[in-house]
């Protein structure tokens, strides 16, 4: 953008400081779009926990009846 105009509360001084500042609804906004996202991955990690621990449910049922005891092995290791 076009500077309008400068407005120094204290004169400036060299230093290792920057502050910046932004529009209040939009940083709301932003807030709000980072917070959605946020639920979002929240949700999509615990419905993968959720599928995980089903399948590692049907897998151990398997491998006490007997059955895919070798498979069960290798799907722990795989993703344990």
């Amino acid at each position: 953008g076009t500077i309008t105009g400068r407005t120094y509360t204290t004169e400036p001084i060299p230093g290792n400081n920057v502050y910046l500042t932004i529009d209040i609804e939009l940083q709301e906004k932003v807030e709000r779009i980072l917070d959605a996202g946020i639920q979002v991955l929240m949700r999509e990690r615990l419905n993968k926990k959720a599928e995980r621990e089903a399948v590692e449910s049907i897998m151990r049922r398997r491998a006490a009846a007997g059955k895919g005891n070798s498979l069960f092995r290798l799907y722990l290791w795989l993703f344990a």
